[in-house]
């Protein structure tokens, strides 16, 4: 232990143990172990504070595998039923457009403020008042709709955010970003729109916390996710540095976060105070195998050829390693130069498979 320049006290722990924490965080350690169906998925997300959603496929949306690999029997219908049907996740952004869980609605309330309050947000609004007004009534009148259920109105006035986008839905957006409008479900992975009115379940507070309580969340939800985080990495959980490191400052106060050192890390961080001393479950030295991953087709589209070799890759890592991709990534020092393509390997895909295979013996002889 040493002491700040501050005058407080500072810990000092390795990178092995903030590596440890962060994947405690993360529920990545393989100690994870989530209660099975909607409920589990549901717990996912709210220990993890959001998951970012992804256009991304494969075999699935990046955002499905996030959760996948924390919670093995997670099927997609789970995350389509807490956010259509039981109303425990809602679609926000965070640093990208993320499900959130729906007890954190009202933190996220004074954002939607700022931006129905200034910016390019409002100043579209008001230039384009009667495509918005359009859009409002018809959804108040005919429920929940999709951009593809407004037909293409006259444009108004154009900037480069909105280059090339039907103004309903720019409408839509602004009216998402603002508050006014909720994702109900998707379909297609297309987003629905509604009244917040008829989104929000009764037992959600809308009101916005105080500027204290909002930085005191901020700053549990980066620790809660990251581990271990300066008050710079905190940000774009809280706009307010100042607000920030004052929060900071109190829940050290009060022995909930404790300040850390870590060796060769550089600037003082913020973590956890039980997992500074040690509490942080550590990596099994035998975790659990990975879960198989069965490929769904939906309507007549079977999984691509191009799937099945990422996978028969993956698989191909895993077995011969006989560890997680987890040992993997806290190979140190890192597995090679990523574009290097080994010897003798005709093709980027079996370039790939080799250095993978590469990485699952240094893995596996760890």
């Amino acid at each position: 232990m040493t002491v700040s320049k501050e005058g407080g006290c500072t810990d000092t722990i390795t990178a092995d143990h903030a590596r440890r924490i962060a994947l405690c965080c993360q529920r990545l350690d393989g100690r994870w172990r989530p209660r099975p169906g909607p409920e589990g998925t549901a717990e996912t997300i709210e220990g993890l504070g959001y998951v970012q959603i992804d256009t991304i496929a494969v075999v699935h949306r990046a955002h499905e595998h996030t959760l996948w690999c924390r919670q093995p029997d997670y099927d997609p219908r789970m995350l389509h039923r807490l956010l259509a049907h039981d109303r425990r996740v809602f679609e926000y952004w965070t640093h990208a457009a993320s499900y959130v869980p729906m007890a954190d609605y009202r933190y996220y309330v004074r954002r939607m403020r700022a931006v129905a309050s200034g910016g390019r947000t409002r100043d579209w609004m008001k230039e384009n008042r009667r495509t918005v007004a359009d859009v409002r009534r018809r959804i108040r009148e005919e429920g929940p709709l999709l951009a593809a259920d407004f037909k293409e109105m006259k444009a108004g006035k154009r900037g480069p955010w909105w280059e090339g986008r039907k103004p309903s839905k720019i409408a839509l957006e602004c009216l998402f970003d603002t508050g006014e409008l909720m994702i109900g479900e998707r379909r297609n992975f297309q987003r629905v729109y509604d009244l917040a009115e008829r989104i929000l379940p009764d037992s959600v507070d809308p009101t916005p916390p105080q500027p204290a309580e909002q930085a005191r969340w901020a700053v549990r939800r980066a620790l809660g996710n990251r581990g271990v985080a300066t008050v710079a990495d905190m940000r774009w959980w809280h706009g307010d540095r100042k607000a920030l490191a004052a929060a900071a400052a109190d829940l050290a106060g009060s022995g909930e976060v404790t300040a850390v050192s870590v060796q060769g890390g550089g600037e003082r961080k913020l973590c956890p105070y039980r997992s500074a001393r040690g509490h942080s479950p550590p990596i099994p030295a035998k975790p659990r195998p990975p879960h198989s991953f069965a490929l769904r087709q939906s309507g007549h589209q079977a999984a691509s050829a191009r799937a099945h070799l990422w996978l028969r890759i993956y698989y191909r890592v895993l077995h011969a390693s006989g560890e997680t991709a987890l040992r993997v990534l806290l190979s140190s020092p890192p597995v090679g130069p990523a574009l290097r393509r080994p010897a003798g390997c005709q093709s980027r895909a079996q370039g790939a498979s080799a250095r993978l295979e590469e990485a699952g013996v240094r893995a596996r002889n760890r």
